[in-house]
């Protein structure tokens, strides 16, 4: 599977259980190192905001990659590298047994 794959999937998965995700494509107007999946996931009443890093195999995140995760790591997100969807899932239900989620504005 390739990165580009695996992104997808992470994505229709947050869609399918009712959040909301995107991928963050690099350009040359996009700054440098920022993580490949932004969004939000709920969890009952709440949800949590995740930015997270996609990697395949032995593949690791970039020193910027690093210091953007910490950045957002800091402003309340729940943030990390990820090889599967699995490794997503358990990346959210840390998250949330951590308390980084807000109530949901229905």
């Amino acid at each position: 599977m390739t990165e580009t794959e695996l992104v997808q999937k992470i994505i229709a998965y947050v869609k399918n259980s009712g959040g909301d995700a995107w991928h963050v494509h690099g350009s040359a107007v996009q700054r440098a190192g920022e993580p490949d999946i932004d969004g939000w996931m709920p969890i009952g009443p709440f949800c949590i905001h995740f930015k997270v890093e996609v990697k395949i195999g032995d593949n690791q995140a970039s020193a910027i990659q690093e210091v953007r995760l910490d950045m957002y790591r800091l402003g309340g997100y729940a943030v990390g590298v990820v090889r599967s969807v699995n490794e997503f899932q358990d990346l959210i239900r840390h998250a949330y047994l951590d308390g980084l989620y807000v109530r949901l504005n229905h």
